[in-house]
């Protein structure tokens, strides 16, 4: 039986799962925690789950009114593996990413040691092209915002490196997610703007915690989103 919902994680050298009862007032259920795959960052499989609560706001951006707030929200966008897909004779899955701000779809798969996300609506904030080379590990690097051309995928150009630290524990909430890969870095996919990432990778769960900014355009507004993982449910 499994039921779905809010998660509250305890860490604990002894134990292989927990429930955690939650309080009547929460908005999700309690879900059957799957342990961990070592090593597994991002979990691919169909009906794999995740919900995240974001705080996304957009600031004007000129000598004249600077920080000028224009818009502030708070929504959740879920996550969804729906199906499977073959991409220019690559098999992957398909990750629907939905909200009532946007909504958008990203094919990933793998390709040797890189798993690639291509976003086929060509969104630039909420869910871009991106890569990641597995396996994570300590201090090492690589170009993250990459786009499809010629039947292959190519870094932006000028864009920088995220690098990764790696973190036994991360606290989100009232979460501990355990040993996490932590990325940062600067992006500069077009030119004139300049962008900042950072994510929290944990084992077994996947992206946890995602911060995006924008620090300056030619179009004058500047935007930071936070995502912050409230519910996931992976398939054993």
């Amino acid at each position: 039986m499994r039921a779905e919902g809010k998660i509250k994680i305890t860490s604990s050298s002894f134990l292989l799962m927990i429930f955690v009862l939650l309080d009547s007032g929460c908005r999700y259920d309690s879900i059957e925690k799957v342990t961990p795959v070592p090593g597994n960052t991002f979990p691919n499989k169909i009906g794999n789950t995740w919900i995240y609560e974001v705080d996304d706001t957009t600031f004007s951006w000129d000598k004249y009114y600077p920080d000028t707030l224009i818009t502030h929200m708070h929504y959740t966008v879920t996550v969804t593996i729906i199906d499977s897909v073959i991409f220019h004779g690559k098999k992957g899955t398909i990750w629907a990413y939905n909200s009532p701000v946007w909504i958008d779809t990203n094919y990933v798969f793998r390709n040797y040691d890189t798993l690639h996300f291509y976003d086929i609506n060509y969104s630039e904030f909420p869910a871009m092209d991106r890569q990641y080379i597995l396996p994570l590990a300590p201090q090492k690097s690589w170009d993250y915002v990459n786009y499809w051309e010629m039947g292959h995928f190519h870094p932006y150009p000028n864009t920088t490196v995220v690098v990764v630290e790696v973190l036994n524990n991360f606290l989100l909430g009232q979460s501990n997610y355990g040993k996490t890969f932590h990325l940062t870095g600067s992006l500069y996919p077009v030119l004139d703007d300049q962008f900042t990432i950072e994510e929290w990778v944990s084992v077994g769960i996947g992206l946890t915690k995602r911060r995006f900014a924008s620090h300056y355009a030619k179009i004058w507004f500047q935007k930071n989103i936070t995502w912050s993982l409230v519910y996931y449910k992976i398939q054993p």
